[in-house]
């Protein structure tokens, strides 16, 4: 039997049955990656048309709901925003901000997923030394655009849940400190274009 919504534990289980990774998942059913991985660790309550979408997918491949022997956990769609889930997750979970449309939800989250891989290669890059000691110029520049990344990163959280975002671009004059970041982080992330006077 189908159920009525689905939940983040239901969700994985079923993946799982079918054998499938969450970006196989994603091609398969056509559902955006990034709201996979954020609904299945319980960091967002998607749409009832999000999980209508996977429910029938999942049952379209046959996958029985009623075998499911998984906790109390309650459907995404009956949980309130700042209510915890009854099943314990174990990374910190918070909800987006609702004056975000699906959209800009949709690119912020891509976007995340997008810099944290970048972080994990930069952060895996060996340090150079130069030949009388010392790191290589090379080498601060990566640990540069690390630090680019984890602000950018940030502040995309930040935006996430409805704080502040600062976004990278060119201003020619700061005249306050965020403006001053924005500049730093459009430099160190490689944003090209015409340096911008605050508006």
């Amino acid at each position: 039997m189908k159920p009525s919504a689905l939940s983040p534990e239901q969700c994985r289980w079923a993946r799982r049955a079918l054998s499938l990774s969450q970006r196989q998942l994603n091609e398969e059913s056509g559902a955006s990656l990034a709201y996979i991985k954020q609904f299945e660790t319980g960091r967002f309550r998607p749409s009832e048309e999000f999980q209508r979408s996977l429910l029938d997918f999942f049952e379209g491949r046959g996958v029985d709901f009623a075998e499911f022997e998984g906790g109390d956990s309650q459907p995404a769609a009956n949980l309130k925003a700042g209510q915890p889930q009854s099943a314990p997750v174990r990374r910190p979970c918070f909800y987006a901000s609702p004056n975000l449309s699906e959209g800009e939800l949709d690119a912020l989250l891509e976007a995340i997923d997008a810099s944290t891989e970048r972080l994990e290669k930069m952060l895996a890059v060996n340090i150079k030394r130069g030949l009388f000691g010392g790191i290589t110029d090379e080498s601060t520049e990566v640990t540069q655009e690390i630090f680019g990344e984890l602000a950018l990163l940030g502040t995309r959280y930040s935006a996430l849940v409805g704080r502040f975002s600062i976004e990278p671009r060119l201003v020619s004059e700061p005249t306050i400190q965020q403006e001053q970041v924005a500049t730093w982080l459009a430099k160190v992330n490689g944003d090209k274009g015409d340096a911008a006077d605050a508006a």
